[in-house]
């Protein structure tokens, strides 16, 4: 599990040079982790060798004798000790190691913000810089009394969660157009600004100047942390038939949409229909969905409709989610969304 509260981060005034030593840091620290983690296999390996061993001499000496000595009870029971120990001594050397990759990873998306320098990757890189994401989202594997934790799959956020500085969220901002509706646009979180406030930055934006925008804190969701396993946690996941925000294929915003299937395996899609007035029966076509970009469906009525402002200038920041364009049409255009 990663740990946040454990996460090293960059303070307000950390530079460029602070940032790149923390995660050299974190890389000292996961070469050190992995050469340990090797250390303990090779002991809980030699320590299963000798389990299997002391099974096998207490099969042939009950074939034998017919009974059971305590100290063959003892000797079995005592290795079988030793190993639990030590299987479980690597398994949380292992889950100490991913926390620290993820921590990396946090760190270096915190340290893009950080440089303020402008992006120049083609859609199509994007996209599959999206996709890449969701397969490194970490999956979640408890211990047998372990609790899922909350933004495991479909399971909500916590009553008082904090969103990570440079982590993707979905944000919903203002129609381009005075009559359009709010969109939901992938982002990223960039700070808490007070109470009710923070900023995100569009992860998609065409005018970098009007990329980062001020929003109501309850416009911000996060997205999923951890992936679930359908076979171990099939409770977290969206159920088949319910209605969600989905990340529409090819593109940076998300829209409704129902389950049409979950996935079966840990590393599978969601398959989703979305709602799209362009299709014959109102839906799209099925599309694969990673769990990471997938939320339950917001139904809440904004009481502040001009609660998302551009921190530079309102105007043209937002993106359109107007349906005089049809879904398809935006995903095979360069720009997927109007402005």
């Amino acid at each position: 599990m990663y740990k946040l509260e454990k996460r090293i981060k960059l303070e307000q005034d950390d530079n460029i040079e602070n940032a790149n030593k923390k995660i050299d840091d974190l890389h000292h620290t996961l070469h050190t982790s992995i050469c340990h983690i090797n250390s303990l296999h090779n002991m809980s390996k030699l320590g299963l060798q000798d389990l299997e061993e002391a099974r096998t001499e207490f099969k042939k000496n009950f074939a034998k004798e017919k009974t059971v000595t305590p100290s063959m009870k003892e000797d079995v029971g005592e290795k079988t000790r030793i190993s639990i120990e030590e299987t479980e001594a690597e398994i949380t050397a292992i889950r100490n190691a991913l926390d620290v990759i993820q921590n990396i990873r946090a760190l270096q998306e915190e340290r893009k913000l950080l440089s303020n320098e402008p992006r120049n990757t083609r859609r199509g890189v994007l996209m599959a810089q999206l996709q890449e994401a969701a397969k490194c989202t970490p999956l979640w594997i408890g211990g047998p009394n372990d609790c899922k934790p909350p933004l495991c799959g479909a399971l909500p956020a916590a009553a008082k969660h904090e969103i990570v500085v440079g982590s993707k969220v979905a944000a919903k901002v203002d129609g381009a157009g005075e009559n359009e509706p709010p969109n939901w646009i992938l982002a990223k979180f960039v700070s808490y600004d007070s109470a009710n406030m923070c900023t995100v930055e569009d992860i998609d934006a065409v005018d970098l100047t009007k990329a980062k925008i001020s929003l109501n804190r309850k416009r911000v969701l996060p997205l999923p942390q951890w992936r679930a396993n359908p076979s171990e946690d099939g409770d977290a996941l969206h159920s088949e038939g319910s209605t969600v925000m989905a990340l529409y294929p090819q593109t940076t915003c998300f829209y409704k949409g129902v389950v049409a299937s979950i996935p079966e395996g840990p590393s599978d899609n969601y398959i989703v229909l979305f709602e799209d007035a362009t299709y014959p029966n109102g839906m799209s076509p099925p599309m694969q969905v990673a769990q990471k970009y997938i939320l339950a469906f917001d139904n809440k009525p904004d009481k502040n409709p001009s609660a998302a402002t551009a921190s530079t200038s309102k105007k043209g920041s937002s993106k359109s989610g107007s349906k005089a364009k049809s879904k398809k049409d935006m995903a095979t255009s360069k720009g997927k969304r109007k402005r």
